[in-house]
């Protein structure tokens, strides 16, 4: 979509976008570098960044609609009164007036400020607003952040699963390009560090051996989401591994069986509207190993 040229007809453009409730079509109207605040919040910057804020309220709300009630032009600032009807999933359709300014500058807008009017936004579905670093302004209802947590339960469930199954590629592309995975000794010591996907996927193998065989089990959980696109969690977690006697390259037998507790401890990240571990660490209670 080409924006119009004329400011007036641009915004009111803009706003009608919303009702498609597809972020990528809010691109061809914002600055790169724009910038946007929703009183009272933390600004957003950069068009990419918002864009991931607006694809997350668009998921929470199964209507989103503005309307635009009056509009006034003075050159290249537009202040225009709004109806924004929004509705949760079995919610009524619930609209809230807001008035908002636009900045645009080349056929783009730079800066976009909203002031919702508080009677109004009262009578909304509840939302929480978080402030983590690098999140500024993200928005998410109480079925947002439930949903987040189940999808975060069931990513920690493929990778127990894919571990038990031996399944190294499919468990490394759970990860974040970048990932870390940093597995402790019960003593609290770093037992080794992997960094990227191809070193998580022939690293855990080639310690575990030939012949293995996996368990594990996830119990009791806390999941802390930090925004639409982070959040970090605590998993319990027990491990059962078996394998054939071995002994390592200095002559001393490998352990033939082991029986671990511990936690893991995921942060996680969005990216391209799928979930990833960004980084894992595994802390341990108890080991018992036979040899």
């Amino acid at each position: 979509m080409t924006p119009p040229s004329d400011n007036d007809a641009l915004v009111r453009a803009f706003v009608q976008a919303f009702g498609s409730k597809d972020a990528s079509l809010l691109s061809p109207f914002l600055h790169a570098d724009v910038v946007f605040c929703n009183d009272g919040e933390d600004e957003v910057h950069g068009r990419d960044r918002l864009l991931e804020v607006w694809e997350c309220v668009f998921q929470n709300f199964t209507q989103v609609e503005f309307k635009t009630v009056h509009q006034a032009v003075n050159g290249d600032v537009v202040l225009a009164e709004q109806i924004h009807d929004l509705a949760l999933p079995s919610g009524p359709l619930l609209p809230v007036m807001n008035m908002a300014v636009y900045e645009i500058r080349d056929g783009l807008i730079t800066a976009w400020r909203d002031y919702t009017n508080p009677g109004y936004a009262g009578a909304a579905p509840a939302r929480i607003t978080t402030g983590a670093a690098g999140d500024e302004g993200n928005i998410m209802d109480d079925t947002g952040r439930l949903t987040i947590i189940e999808d975060l339960r069931r990513l920690m469930a493929r990778y127990v699963y894919n571990a038990d199954h031996q399944r190294w590629p499919d468990l490394a592309a759970l990860f974040t390009a970048d990932a870390t995975f940093t597995p402790h000794n019960v003593d609290g010591s770093v037992a080794r560090r992997m960094a990227g996907r191809e070193e998580i996927a022939t690293s855990i193998p080639a310690g575990i051996g030939p012949g293995a065989v996996l368990i594990h089990h996830l119990f009791s959980d806390e999941i802390d989401v930090d925004s639409p696109t982070r959040a970090h969690a605590v998993f319990a977690m027990e491990d059962l591994i078996t394998r054939p006697a071995s002994t390592h390259d200095s002559g001393q037998a490998r352990f033939t069986a082991m029986h671990g507790y511990g936690h893991y401890r995921p942060r996680f990240t969005k990216a391209n509207g799928r979930w990833y571990i960004a980084e894992l660490v595994l802390t341990r209670l108890r080991v018992d190993l036979t040899y």
